[in-house]
């Protein structure tokens, strides 16, 4: 079996191609909705300073309108999979808008904290794929705890 010689204007046609078709403009440029004052976590609860710089970095990138989409989130394919990615974490979880948990009632929300310290504790969240890409993102296994803490006595005090 023979391998076809290409010609340099079908290689070049074919480079031509990729390369418009991954550094062309993204289909759907992804955009935060505006926090609403009243509405985020941190105007329901009381949330530890150290608390919120993890939920900030580790959680609000997809649970919150306050993700920082990166530069690769312009590429035309990585954008729909990045929009898509986010409205599916705000659909489980959104701590721009707590306002929403609440309003479901106490068991609600009590049960919305305890779910963020099953997934810590479970190493399901942050997902794997977005830590290898953030590693900064990975929680020690005392951050885990610092979360849990104030998660286990919050939904105790929002049940009663």
């Amino acid at each position: 079996m023979t391998i076809p010689k290409l010609s340099a204007a079908v290689v070049g046609s074919a480079v031509v191609a990729i390369a418009g078709f991954s550094m062309g403009p993204a289909t759907r440029v992804a955009r935060n909705p505006p926090v609403i004052a009243g509405h985020p976590i941190e105007a329901h609860l009381a949330v530890p300073s150290e608390v919120e710089k993890i939920l900030s970095r580790s959680c609000k990138d997809c649970h919150s309108y306050e993700t920082r989409w990166p530069w690769y989130g312009r590429l035309p394919l990585v954008s729909g999979v990045l929009a898509d990615d986010v409205k599916h974490a705000r659909s489980y979880m959104n701590l721009s808008d707590w306002s929403a948990t609440t309003a479901k009632g106490k068991g609600e929300e009590g049960a919305a904290l305890n779910g963020i310290c099953e997934e810590l504790r479970s190493d399901s969240m942050p997902l794997t794929r977005y830590r290898r890409i953030h590693p900064h993102t990975h929680l020690t296994p005392a951050e885990v705890e610092t979360v849990c803490q104030w998660t286990e006595k919050t939904a105790a005090a929002s049940v009663h």
